[in-house]
């Protein structure tokens, strides 16, 4: 069995990507005043830690 070559001479590969969603929700804020901007700030620094594995 032989492999075919392009024109340009080499021979093209397949990649292949597999997406994972993310294991936490992005947090979001809607501005009401029932909402804590501080815990929201711990969500966001919570979700790029688990994103980020910072």
């Amino acid at each position: 069995m032989t492999q075919q070559t392009s024109p340009m001479g080499y021979t093209p590969q397949t990649t292949h990507t597999i997406v994972i969603p993310p294991s936490a929700a992005i947090p979001t804020f809607n501005g009401n005043i029932s909402e804590n901007p501080r815990q929201f700030l711990i969500r966001v620094k919570e979700y790029a830690e688990t994103i980020n594995h910072w």
